[in-house]
């Protein structure tokens, strides 16, 4: 779509066509870079941070576990404002077999028990590990919302400069 091949009759009008593309860019390219980042840190900052689990089993990047990407949903709040979440679930089979969920705190997310640490924190597993916090650091720090951004609007026919 190239706006130059368009009219629009008021400043306005102008302007909401923008917020429609930008909106359209959150959707695809930010959440799907957003995803890719947490994945990342799921690996560098939970995984890593603890590479041999003695108290539970990694699911790794599947079956729901909190790198599975398939298990993440992005949604705009309002316009030009998105939300990624790690709706990752607790391994509740292996739980089940093996006598429980330990100290995790099941009133909160995976996620959140992961990024904030849980019961006593006393031990490696149960430390926080702050995957989300990094992952927005490093978007913020390395301006790539702002290239994505450019790079899909870019792609829908849009001069940025």
């Amino acid at each position: 779509m190239i706006l130059a091949s368009k009219s629009f009759t008021s400043l306005s009008a102008l302007q909401a066509e923008i917020m429609k593309q930008v909106n359209s860019v959150l959707q695809v390219e930010e959440a799907e870079m957003v995803k890719d980042k947490i994945e990342m840190h799921v690996q560098t900052d939970v995984y890593d941070a603890y590479p041999h689990p003695i108290m539970y089993k990694r699911r790794n990047f599947h079956s729901g576990s909190l790198g599975d990407i398939a298990h993440m949903d992005s949604h705009l709040l309002e316009s030009g404002l998105l939300e990624v979440v790690d709706n990752a679930d607790f391994n509740h089979p292996f739980a089940y077999k093996y006598g429980g969920y330990g100290d995790i705190d099941l009133d909160k997310s995976l996620a959140e028990n992961i990024e904030k640490g849980y019961g006593s924190m006393s031990e490696e597993w149960n430390e926080p590990r702050p995957f989300i916090k990094n992952t927005r650091e490093e978007i913020r720090n390395s301006n790539l919302h702002t290239t994505t951004m450019k790079k899909g609007l870019q792609a829908r026919g849009l001069t940025v400069v």
